[in-house]
């Protein structure tokens, strides 16, 4: 796993070897209104899917991205990646501007209009990756194959996609975020104060770190009712060992 230190200390992550500057990791109070987790995720989970299931051609999955959100719903998903950046990068200056050739970027610039990030085809994989991580959200998979034939079929394949996280997410998208909060909350014997400042990574490791101490103590409990039967081949799996980091 990436920027391990960084996910448990909730500290920024430092991308400037990439040309993307230094990203905030999004905390509770920051899905606490009227966006949700799984919409702020949707961007970079699409373009994670279109790589996987190769949509993109390798080096363009910035080009394909603005040129799908240009062409589809009045660019609604152009829209929504400039808003989550500006959360990102805790900034309102992040503009979609033309170069020369007309190759598009995202700038990203400070509040006293210094450049700090410039996102295109060869950094914008790596953005999207990292915001996995970052949301503790899991990489897509390969779907079954599916016969491409030029461009047409590869939009309809983009559609496709998106059209199905909406309709995955469209009943629970809230609730389950929600639920994470007020059981971590409880779990704590606190309030919302508490959690609040949480980064989202941190919230899910605290959240998965307590539902494996409860299933370890509920075999602990079953081995001395003698009801469960543990040997080498059949251990207590430790909460320790189902949740520990490793770097890449």
């Amino acid at each position: 796993m990436k920027y391990t230190k960084q996910l448990v200390s909730g500290r920024d992550i430092d991308l400037t070897q990439h040309n993307l500057g230094v990203i905030k990791q999004l905390r509770v109070d920051d899905f606490m209104g009227e966006l949700d987790v799984i919409d702020f995720i949707k961007p970079f989970y699409l373009e994670r899917l279109w790589k996987v299931n190769g949509l993109l051609e390798e080096g363009t999955s910035f080009t394909f991205y603005i040129a799908f959100s240009l062409q589809q719903q009045q660019g609604e998903l152009l829209d929504e990646l400039i808003h989550y950046l500006t959360m990102l990068y805790k900034t309102e200056k992040v503009t979609l501007e033309a170069f020369h050739n007309n190759e598009l970027k995202v700038i990203v610039r400070d509040d006293n209009g210094k450049m700090i990030a410039v996102i295109d085809d060869s950094n914008f994989d790596v953005l999207c990756e990292t915001i996995m991580i970052i949301s503790n959200y899991p990489e897509p998979v390969k779907k079954e194959e599916e016969k491409i034939e030029g461009d047409e079929e590869t939009l309809k394949l983009f559609e496709k996609y998106q059209k199905e996280y909406d309709e995955k997410h469209k009943s629970n998208k809230t609730i389950e975020f929600e639920e994470i909060v007020r059981e971590v909350i409880h779990t704590r014997k606190g309030t919302y104060e508490d959690v609040k400042n949480l980064t989202v990574w941190q919230l899910n490791d605290a959240y998965m770190t307590y539902v494996y101490m409860e299933n370890e103590r509920f075999e602990k409990s079953l081995v001395a009712s003698g009801c469960y039967k543990v040997d080498k081949n059949n251990p207590i799996k430790r909460w320790q060992d189902q949740t520990k980091l490793s770097r890449n």
